[in-house]
């Protein structure tokens, strides 16, 4: 496992009784401005498909998925650590080929668009980057991610909301929602700058490996 991923927290697992279905049962919990479910797959299987008709903000708690984006990727390993950002309309093809010796668990955070766009406009007028040439925007390409402390934590937050019994957590989403699109839009950002690096070695890139290693 990659040493820079941080792992989230899990839900305990239902029993195969407690299931309406054995692969991808579906817990969900709605507030007012996102949908969280947990997702759980307790038997092998094949081409499983998941649609997202607004944006999606995924990330794997237990198991392996080996999985693309319908229209984007190839297939690629999907391990706990791991966030997968899903655009509007895209549909993930998912294999669980171990899930019958260890069940796969994995969270969905589909978000409402209007709440999106508020935040970023929000961020872009009253706290705008140093660099005027770029805005706070979530970056769709950018859709594969390795958990950082931030991120995880922040991802932490929600789902506890999410969970709990409280007359309150609609107001408590929306402030953690936020934090949430933050830490994911840093993290792409890192992201971006660490594989621009690797691809050109620079001065500043070689200032930046040592000050990684040191």
């Amino acid at each position: 496992m990659n040493d820079n991923k941080f792992l989230l927290n899990t839900p305990e697992l239902k029993k195969e009784n407690q299931l309406l279905h054995l692969v991808e049962n579906q817990t969900k919990f709605n507030l007012n401005n996102c949908e969280f479910s947990i997702y759980e797959t307790h038997q092998s299987a094949f081409g499983v498909k998941l649609h997202f008709d607004t944006i999606a903000f995924t990330a794997m708690l237990r198991g392996r998925k080996y999985m693309k984006l319908e229209n984007k990727t190839p297939y690629f390993d999907y391990f706990p650590g791991e966030s997968v950002l899903v655009a509007p309309g895209e549909t993930m093809v998912i294999d669980f080929p171990d899930a019958d010796e260890t069940p796969s668990q994995c969270i969905s955070l589909s978000l409402n668009p209007e709440f999106i766009e508020n935040s970023l406009n929000h961020l872009n007028y009253s706290f705008a980057k140093v660099d005027e040439t770029s805005t706070w925007n979530l970056q769709l390409d950018e859709y594969f991610l390795f958990n950082n402390q931030s991120l995880a934590s922040a991802t932490n937050n929600i789902m506890r909301i999410a969970m709990d019994d409280n007359s309150q957590k609609d107001i408590m989403a929306d402030f953690a929602l936020k934090e949430l699109l933050i830490r994911l839009m840093q993290t792409q950002a890192r992201t971006m700058v660490e594989k621009n690096l690797a691809k050109n070695k620079s001065r500043i890139g070689f200032v930046v490996d040592y000050i990684k290693k040191n």
